[in-house]
């Protein structure tokens, strides 16, 4: 009001190095925040890590072993369980994550790590994790996960979220079917109680 303007604004400025096929460093600053009489500006490392590879050099691309580790997004899927955060702050982690590729329509990630502040909502705690994704072609995969989530703004003791879920997404031309369907287990605290519930829900 008052002829004040305001708006939202998130810049990323990064720089990476890339020198062969076996490594590479990448760094990515994050400034987030709005203008206006109530102004927030948030700005810091949003990722920055440092990943090993060992090549296939029959099959381009194909990688049967990368380890990446330091802070990292993880994006999985259509980002219904796990993504970046696209349209916020977005999300990302102190963590390391190793792919297991044996083929090239076969990949296998195991990864776990803290949450990385202060773009995390105000959430701490850790996620670990597998995620299995088998890409028969370009437009169709079947991918199966596991994560187990100890993160949340207040942390009790024995909170714990598992999820178990399936994926399925295929295409043809134009027209594509995706489904997902997620199992949840664990437990939460309960400020109304001071006790932990037991979590079990299923959606997708």
């Amino acid at each position: 009001g008052h002829g004040q303007g305001r708006f939202v604004y998130r810049v990323q400025p990064y720089a990476y190095w890339h020198p062969n096929d076996y490594w590479d460093v990448h760094a990515q600053g994050q400034a987030y925040g709005f203008t206006g009489q109530n102004h927030s500006t948030k700005a810091t490392l949003y990722q920055g890590f440092f990943e090993a590879r060992l090549p296939n050099a029959d099959v381009p691309g194909l990688n049967w072993v990368a380890l990446k580790a330091g802070r990292q997004e993880f994006v999985y899927g259509s980002g219904f369980i796990l993504g970046s955060d696209t349209f916020f702050d977005g999300l990302s982690f102190d963590a390391a994550r190793l792919r297991v590729q044996p083929r090239s329509t076969i990949t296998l990630d195991l990864l776990s790590g803290n949450y990385a502040t202060p773009f995390s909502g105000g959430t701490k705690g850790n996620l670990a994790g597998a995620y299995l994704t088998y890409a028969p072609s370009d437009d169709s995969s079947v991918e199966g996960y596991w994560f187990r989530d100890r993160g949340s703004e207040e942390r009790q003791a024995g909170e714990r979220l598992d999820i178990l879920g399936l994926r399925s997404a295929s295409g043809v031309g134009i027209y594509a079917v995706e489904v997902e369907g997620v199992l949840q287990t664990g437990m939460a605290f309960n400020p109304e109680t001071g006790r932990l519930d037991n979590i079990s829900a299923a959606g997708g």
